[in-house]
């Protein structure tokens, strides 16, 4: 929503700014528009070098919660990481695909926000999950998103990582 109102203010800007021929306008509008280069530049930055480490227990059992292990590691030399989710990466839906089963349904339903990455170094996050039924449950792949710096744009990346668990019966 906030980055729909900054491109419509920058379109009403750009309009005024051409049918005034106001060298003002003009400024305002390369301002702007340098603010939307420099926020997609950050979050690329956030983004790059980033690694996820999800750890499940063993044996984990139907309806009953258990705490699994998120780490975020940060590769860069010199610059941290901030304001970075974690979320179930999302699977593209066909017309006519059924309705979810255990099996197809993700380990991780929530996100995780994750607000600060020190260059070098990782964080881990204890994330509680409790699987409805029992059965196989696959995760296809993480997706990690940020709105940094100015929370206008949502810049997201992919994991590619595939993990199964089987909830065991209560």
């Amino acid at each position: 929503r906030e980055g729909a109102i900054y491109l419509m203010t920058i379109a009403v800007i750009a309009v005024a700014a051409l049918n005034t021929g106001n060298n003002l306008l003009f400024i305002i509008l390369a301002s702007l528009l340098a603010g939307i280069l420099v926020s997609g530049v950050l979050s690329y930055i956030v983004l790059s070098e980033l690694e996820l480490e999800f750890v499940l227990p063993d044996h984990i059992f139907a309806e009953r919660p258990m705490i699994s292990r998120l780490s975020l590691i940060n590769l860069k030399w010199s610059f941290p990481s901030f304001s970075v989710t974690v979320s179930a990466r999302q699977q593209e839906k066909k017309k006519h695909e059924p309705a979810p089963t255990p099996a197809t349904q993700h380990i991780l339903d929530e996100p995780v926000y994750v607000p600060y990455v020190p260059r070098r170094s990782s964080v881990t996050q204890h994330v509680e999950l409790t699987f409805p039924r029992r059965g196989r449950y696959t995760q296809e792949g993480f997706r990690i998103s940020t709105k940094f710096p100015f929370g206008f744009l949502l810049k997201s990346r992919q994991i590619a990582t595939r993990q199964d668990i089987l909830a065991l019966p209560n």
